[in-house]
């Protein structure tokens, strides 16, 4: 299952779960932004579908960027 498809169906523990795999990885690639994320929504998961939306597209906001800086580091 996918997060945006957990987060929708309120299924708490899952994403609970992802999340929670998805802050250990941003840990390591020093993602601590996306790692904040993470653990807010961790937190947040039983909180209900709109708060969770919400986290998630701040989420896939800073993975963009992340993208954009990586893809800007390979280029150059």
């Amino acid at each position: 299952s996918t997060l945006y498809s957990v987060v929708e169906q309120g299924e708490s523990e899952s994403v609970r779960r992802i999340a929670h795999t998805l802050r250990g990885s941003s840990s390591t690639l020093g993602a601590l932004q996306i790692q904040e994320l993470c653990r807010e929504l961790e937190g947040a998961s039983d909180s209900g579908v709109e708060t969770c939306r919400s986290l998630v597209a701040d989420m896939e906001k800073a993975l963009k960027a992340l993208q954009g800086v990586i893809y800007s580091a390979l280029v150059e």
